[in-house]
């Protein structure tokens, strides 16, 4: 699994940047390619869980510091990002780590995980103990998911009822797609648009969720296009029979004529 920090140092030359595990850590472009950025500002508190090319990622953003400011006084803000390849542990991770962001419980360890370098105009991380977070949070279930896709308002009831679902249910298998994105930036109109699986947004009216309508993903089965497969090979099977009826009848009425 790849994990990457964004913050900043004290100084007004060190500003927020991504700092990776390794120093050879390519950037992380999946936050451009899955146009995260069109759903969330970083500086905001914001969780985005998704999948794209194979991969599954989580971001927490706008976590703030306890203690650390910047040389104009500001609160300093952490993200987090966390990569890695398509599987059923580490999708049991990400939906962990998901359900303990969205809880509150992790976000004074992740504090405590980045701080001010020796000289205090950069930032270091202590990835040993964000990776240990990964490990930490608890067991989920594996119960079959709930596909249908919701919306709703940002609010602590359907944060928690979100964190439930993770802990019981697995996430649907729609490809190239933003999961679940919590903000408090966007409508509705744009959480529907991205066809997120689970958005709140503080911009969403009413306190319960709401079902939308979305096209069906590339890779998510539909029982009408299965039903209408099944139909097209019904026919073809039915058209194949009928014509080699056909040619064989002929042979069939000379074979079954008397010979003289």
């Amino acid at each position: 699994m790849e994990i990457y920090v964004q913050s900043r140092g004290s100084s007004q030359d060190f500003d927020y940047r991504w700092q990776g595990e390794t120093p050879n850590l390519a950037a992380p472009n999946i936050l451009r390619e899955s146009n995260v950025y069109n759903l969330i500002q970083g500086e905001s508190p914001s969780i985005v869980l998704g999948r794209h090319s194979e991969k599954l990622f989580l971001l927490v953003t706008g976590l703030k510091s306890k203690e650390r400011r910047d040389f104009r006084g500001r609160v300093i803000r952490n993200s987090v990002l966390w990569i890695c390849e398509e599987s059923e542990e580490n999708e049991q991770s990400l939906r962990a780590l998901t359900v303990n962001i969205l809880r509150d419980i992790l976000q004074n360890d992740i504090d405590k995980a980045i701080t001010f370098s020796e000289n205090e105009n950069e930032f270091k991380t202590d990835f040993d103990a964000i990776r240990k977070l990964g490990v930490e949070v608890g067991k989920v279930e594996k119960f079959p998911v709930k596909s249908e896709r919701k919306i709703g308002n940002n609010n602590q009831a359907l944060r928690e009822d979100l964190a439930f679902e993770l802990e019981e249910r697995c996430l649907p298998k729609f490809e190239n797609q933003l999961l679940i994105v919590v903000t408090g930036i966007k409508p509705e109109a744009t959480l529907k648009e991205f066809g997120v699986w689970r958005g709140l947004s503080n911009l969403v009216k009413g306190e319960d969720w709401e079902d939308y309508n979305f096209p069906v993903d590339p890779g998510e089965d539909s029982p009408t296009d299965n039903n209408l497969i099944l139909l097209i090979g019904f026919i073809s099977l039915l058209v194949i029979i009928s014509f080699t009826l056909f040619w064989l009848k002929p042979n069939i009425l000379l074979w079954l004529k008397p010979k003289s």
